[in-house]
């Protein structure tokens, strides 16, 4: 016992020491890159700089966790400190949430969209984490199939988990290739060849603890890169825009020159608003890939702790980027309006060139293309007014040092913060699918000879393989990431979702459960196929709900009306007599 216990504490101590070594690297690495800019580096430099020196840390990050463990791999030792792992989680939901959340500011339903992903971060952070750490898996899948001891349920189950991080990987990779598009000029191939590497250093060596540690680095960036700015702003503002505990006046102007320059087109919306919150928050709190990281925890409470510390950072996260969006947007206003269109600042053309910012109705890259944009209007005035500019969401969200006239540096660590989310989200995605087949759909590990383990290496092989499919497709056409995080998020409310709430019933047993998924699927398929029109975000969001609702109220009444008299079938997992075995053979017991 004394052996193992010092083989553990040795073992925290060193990818401790490792990741440590890697963060101050990092920091270094970013503070050299602002010197850069200061000095007088070309813009240029400092755009490409910045997203590779995050790269590489990210890469670094991943090399650093591996390991050969099963515990290690699949748990990450179970070993991560509650804040971390709560920062951890913080960025995976700002990964999975940002695309959605600027999408549908497009539209007129951003306040439905960012509640209900804020109560699904509850829910998958103080509930769903916690109770899958508390039962001893290692997994949602374990969760499911310790709880409902069905080998039908388990398969079906692992299935569904591997298509929700299909979904949330190929959303997040997409995501960083084209964020490498618009910050650095990278085209879309480079960008996947430069991303896919990444994304491999990331979850193959060290699963699970790669994953978790590369997302506390993004979630890390993101906050620093976006709070220094607004802190930066604080001399001449004094308040901030916000609309509570700010300046209410400010806040009101720019979140309507946000929806005046927005629109509010109708694609983008998302249906009846308590359906849509519903949706959003019984998905995202099943999500798989954002409960991963309380699963590495040591213990429940620990999960709780990281949990807490994770709605905390969101809810600080979500005023830090609703200020800096109105800063930028009134920056934007402040530099651009009332100016001649050939004499605007240089940054605004770099951003019209990557259709970030509009004028005139048009994506100008040159002060003669921006002449020529407002000449053709037929209302122009000679000087640009509020209605001529049009500024992307993105461009809200990382460009308000460059506004500022602050230069490009800290706008560049926001997109390499971006960058990093996205490769993060889809090394999460990709574990979850690989540990779901690879892992959780079989028979349980027994030896400890975990190096020649062939569930450790069918796992990287899956890891490996889909990552190479999700890199081809990507090659083939551009994918929507708020679409397919949007098709995660139905199928765990629809499936996953209704599982959870029945195993929090000691009556439920493996029948309800195999009754609740066919009536979920039913459901599900009745109400998107049934429509006879291409499913929308409205419509997956009313067939999600439906499908929960059908889910729990099947499950129930088979449960009522077909009850096992087995006691270990129909006891929840914390009141089950625990196996001898462990989940995850490990040379520490897991």
């Amino acid at each position: 016992m004394r052996s193992a216990d010092s083989e553990t504490a040795q073992h925290r101590a060193s990818v401790n020491g490792r990741v440590a070594f890697v963060g101050s690297a990092t920091a270094l690495a970013v503070g050299l890159i602002v010197l850069i800019e200061r000095i007088g580096a070309p813009e240029q430099l400092v755009e490409v700089l910045a997203p590779a020196v995050m790269v590489m840390a990210l890469a670094v990050i991943g090399l650093a966790t591996g390991s050969a463990r099963l515990s290690g791999f699949y748990a990450a030792g179970r070993d991560v400190p509650g804040p971390y792992a709560g920062l951890a989680a913080l960025g995976l939901a700002a990964g999975l949430s940002m695309p959605m959340v600027l999408r549908a500011l497009k539209g007129t339903d951003a306040p439905v969209l960012l509640g209900g992903i804020l109560g699904g971060l509850a829910l998958a952070v103080l509930g769903t984490g916690p109770l899958v750490r508390q039962s001893g898996a290692v997994s949602l899948v374990n969760y499911i199939g310790q709880r409902f001891p069905s080998r039908a349920v388990r398969v079906v189950s692992a299935l569904l988990v591997a298509a929700i991080g299909a979904c949330v990987a190929v959303a997040g990779f997409e995501t960083a290739v084209r964020t490498m598009g618009e910050v650095a000029g990278i085209g879309r191939w480079p960008a996947i060849l430069i991303s896919a590497p990444v994304i491999a250093a990331i979850g193959i060596p060290g699963g699970l603890a790669g994953v978790v540690w590369a997302a506390a680095a993004a979630a890390a960036l993101l906050l620093v890169s976006i709070t220094v700015p607004v802190v930066l702003s604080l001399p001449a503002e004094f308040r901030l825009p916000l609309p509570i505990f700010g300046d209410v006046e400010a806040w009101t102007g720019a979140a309507q020159r946000i929806a005046a320059a927005q629109g509010a087109d109708p694609r983008f919306a998302i249906g009846a608003p308590a359906v849509a919150f519903a949706a959003l928050a019984l998905g995202i709190g099943a999500l798989p890939p954002l409960v991963a990281p309380l699963i590495a925890t040591a213990t429940g409470s620990e999960a709780r702790r990281a949990g807490t510390t994770t709605l905390i950072g969101g809810l600080v996260l979500i005023a830090i980027a609703a200020a800096t969006m109105a800063l930028c947007v009134l920056a934007v206003d402040r530099e651009l309006v009332g100016r001649s269109p050939d004499r605007l600042p240089s940054w605004s053309y770099e951003a019209g060139s990557r259709r970030l910012i509009t004028l005139c109705g048009r994506a100008v890259a040159s002060p003669a293309q921006a002449k020529a944009a407002c000449a053709s209007a037929g209302d122009f005035s000679g000087t640009v007014r509020p209605q001529d500019v049009r500024a992307d969401p993105a461009e809200l969200m990382i460009g308000l040092a460059q506004a500022q006239g602050r230069g490009a540096a800290l706008s560049c660590l926001a997109a390499a913060a971006v960058i990093a989310l996205g490769l993060t989200l889809s090394a999460a995605g990709l574990f979850v699918l690989a540990a779901a087949l690879g892992q959780g759909g079989v028979a349980r590990a027994d030896g400890r000879k975990v190096l020649a383990s062939p569930r450790l290496a069918l796992t990287r092989a899956l890891y490996l393989l889909a990552l190479c499919l999700a890199a081809a497709w990507l090659h083939v056409a551009s994918i929507a990431p708020e679409a397919m995080l949007g098709l995660a998020v139905a199928l765990a409310a629809a499936a996953l979702a209704p599982l959870l709430w029945l195993s929090l019933w000691p009556r439920a047993g493996a029948s309800s459960a195999a009754a609740a998924l066919m009536a979920a699927a039913a459901a599900g398929l009745r109400f998107t196929l049934g429509e006879g029109v291409e499913p929308d975000a409205a419509i997956l969001a009313r067939a999600a709900v439906l499908a929960f609702l059908a889910a729990v109220i099947t499950g129930s009444l088979v449960s009522i009306l077909f009850r096992r008299k087995r006691d270990r079938d129909r006891a929840p997992p914390q009141n089950r007599p625990r196996s001898r075995r462990p989940l995850v053979a490990s040379d520490q017991g897991a």
